[in-house]
């Protein structure tokens, strides 16, 4: 290794972050070899400090994403609660209003049996059904509708299901879970929208069981319910 000229006479204790990096700066202009000779120092000193200097600007790289991620999922989660809390409002305010006795369905409250829980149960036009009704943040995939069809699939054989859920279904898991089957689903897309024209549950449920009769889907938003559209605008369609 080559010795260092003796042009500095400034001793090593005084090698302070700030000479460090003009040198290493002065390194950058003319070269580490040259740089080494005009301040005295050996090549490998230039080195290292470069070494250091690069982790510790890699570290503190990191350091600012890591503070500009927290931040964003702060603030994610935030959003995320306000939504929530809207979200829990506007359920209350809906399951609230569908009260089944309001429309005579002689509704029964949830209960139990052996190994499961029901959210509860009524009866339309002398059909009795089994209520699953939920009110999370998330879409409903096809695993919670299949178990609850496999409910239905022990009581009798002329039970129903109404499956309400407040965020509705994914797409996937409707197809997932087929057609033909004896649940009919409701979204809190279809609630809102038939309190919004004046439609009573017992019309909205009816449009849907008609649908689900005709096309064997378990599912129709509120929209595609012709059977509504007369209702809606007055006149038959």
């Amino acid at each position: 290794m080559t010795k260092p000229v003796s042009i500095s006479k400034k001793p090593r204790k005084q090698h302070t972050p700030e000479f460090r990096n003009e040198a290493l700066k002065l390194a950058e202009r003319i070269g580490v070899a040259a740089a080494a000779r005009e301040l005295n120092l050996y090549e490998s000193q230039l080195y290292a400090w470069r070494s250091k200097q690069q982790q510790q600007m890699s570290s503190s790289e990191r350091e600012s994403e890591l503070a500009a991620e927290n931040v964003r999922l702060k603030r994610q989660l935030a959003e995320q609660a306000e939504e929530l809390a809207i979200l829990q409002k506007a359920a209350t305010y809906f399951a609230k209003r569908l009260n089944f006795s309001i429309f005579k369905l002689s509704p029964r409250s949830s209960f139990r049996n052996p190994g499961e829980q029901i959210d509860g149960s009524f009866r339309l036009n002398d059909d009795f059904y089994l209520l699953e009704a939920k009110w999370h943040q998330n879409r409903t995939p096809a695993a919670d509708l299949h178990v609850f069809e496999g409910k239905l699939s022990t009581k009798a054989k002329w039970a129903r299901g109404v499956f309400i859920r407040w965020m509705g279904f994914t797409d996937e898991g409707l197809t997932a879970f087929g057609k033909g089957k004896r649940v009919i689903c409701v979204s809190g897309y279809d609630l809102y929208h038939s309190l919004s024209h004046g439609i009573a549950l017992p019309d909205l449920l009816d449009a849907k069981l008609r649908h689900a009769a005709e096309t064997g889907e378990p599912y129709a938003q509120f929209d595609r319910l012709y059977t509504l559209k007369g209702i809606i605008s007055g006149t038959p369609k």
